[in-house]
């Protein structure tokens, strides 16, 4: 399934997939809103980081700490992927 045909489904269809393991974390992380992709990307490019399931399933750990906890925490988080 192209990521063009993804960014028609809903958040819950989509956690719904990757639950399923019909899409992996990579697709599940460029599909979402622009932001959140280039976000992706762009923590990827700056730690040197390929963008691939196991980082993507990494960041977007990352990115749920990093809303609950300090700057330094959620650096630590991101450092151990």
């Amino acid at each position: 399934m192209e990521n063009l045909n993804l960014k028609n489904l809903s958040y819950e269809e989509l956690c719904q997939m990757l639950q399923h393991n019909e899409i992996g974390y990579l697709a599940f992380v460029t599909v979402q809103d622009e932001s959140m992709a280039t976000l992706y990307s762009t923590t990827m490019q700056l730690y040197g980081l390929p963008e691939t399931d196991a980082t993507a399933k990494g960041w977007l750990a990352y990115y749920e700490e990093m809303s609950f906890t300090d700057d330094a925490t959620a650096e630590e988080v991101l450092l151990t992927f």
